[in-house]
């Protein structure tokens, strides 16, 4: 599956600048007008950092403003289905529908929204109708899929994802999906043919020998899952998803050192990220070069400080190096951001151990 962690930090970075813009010019005068960009451009923020109540709370102004805006009525009903009210949100979808009749977006959020709801068959209905008129037959099919999926119709959403396939040889998500369904259903191996005759007919494609690679690496394939990539990389140097899953073969197959070059080609192309670091960061860890895993440890919380796993790789890094009170500090960050992780509690256990903290 494609990752854009590093684009993903810079908008962050510019939607923080901008939330606390609003929120400034909001204190300093509750009834000023802005641009209804301001509002989708806030809210579409809010909702990358998962912010669902400050979306919402955004959106609603934005609607005193703008009461006739199907864009926000369908980010209303978007955000609403993430705190997993669907009859309000399938209710502000229908609003916007009669702004904007017949709008594949829209219909496309909406058979979502049944689908997250539950009713299943539903959404499959919507999908049906949607695929009569719809320029994105692949996406149709594949959101379909995962409807299929969700319902654990294995074999229908099977189905599904082959005919997004058909209609767009790049769709990655699908094929991804499609090895999960074929996973389940304990078709995964049968399935390498079936990804081979997209490379027959198309060999200069970096997703299919990507695909190939995601393949071999479910059924722990590791070596042909490394060929797999470096096929992928070899056809698109830029490919930085390719190079990411290639590191990890690698720590699969235990060359870390191979593992440190394909993640420092990933954050060369797409710029820092706290998952590469922290990635980086453990492959160092495995070569008990603990100075240096410490060292992207930090830059990867730096980026992120809600990232869990970094403050937890730099506690577990300074319990090996028998630095118990240190290593105590950092791990119960971790486990202030994460309680369920049961490693973050086992390690944390064993450094109170050290220091005679015994409950």
């Amino acid at each position: 599956m494609s990752r854009s962690m590093g684009d993903n930090y810079k908008r962050r970075e510019e939607g923080d600048k901008l939330a606390a813009w609003f929120e400034e010019q909001m204190q300093s005068n509750a009834g000023q007008f802005f641009d209804l960009n301001v509002y989708i451009d806030l809210i579409e923020h809010y909702l990358q950092i998962n912010d669902n109540e400050r979306a919402l709370k955004t959106c609603r102004i934005g609607t005193e403003q703008y009461p006739y805006s199907s864009e926000l009525l369908t980010h209303k009903a978007q955000i609403l289905s993430n705190l997993e009210e669907y009859e309000e949100a399938l209710e502000a979808l229908d609003k916007a529908a009669n702004l904007q009749p017949n709008d594949t977006e829209m219909l496309m959020l909406k058979a979502n929204i049944l689908n997250y709801a539950g009713r299943h068959q539903d959404a499959i209905h919507e999908f049906e109708y949607l695929l009569n008129f719809s320029a994105e037959k692949d996406e149709v099919y594949y959101n379909m899929g995962l409807t299929y999926q969700n319902a654990a119709e294995y074999h229908k959403a099977i189905e599904c994802y082959k005919q997004a396939i058909e209609q767009n040889l790049h769709h990655e998500d699908a094929m991804y999906e499609l090895a999960f369904c074929l996973d389940m259903t304990g078709e995964l191996e049968d399935s390498i043919g079936y990804y081979q005759r997209f490379i027959d007919t198309d060999p200069y494609s970096q997703h299919a020998w990507y695909n190939m690679g995601i393949v071999y690496n479910k059924l722990g394939n590791y070596e042909k899952a490394v060929q797999a990539y470096e096929y992928a990389v070899a056809i698109d140097d830029q490919f930085a998803s390719a190079y990411f899953n290639l590191g990890n073969s690698y720590m699969n197959l235990k060359q870390y050192r191979k593992a440190v070059d394909a993640y420092m080609q990933t954050r060369k192309i797409e710029g820092e990220s706290p998952e590469t670091y922290c990635y980086l960061a453990a492959a160092y860890e495995k070569m008990d070069q603990y100075d240096k895993a410490i060292k992207y440890y930090q830059k990867s919380a730096k980026l992120d400080y809600l990232y869990d796993e970094a403050w937890f790789g730099i506690g577990a890094v300074l319990n090996k190096q028998q630095k118990w009170f240190e290593a105590v500090h950092f791990l119960n960050k971790a486990i202030k951001l994460n309680g369920d992780n049961a490693q973050y509690w086992q390690t944390l256990a064993e450094a109170e151990f050290q220091i005679g903290n015994i409950v």
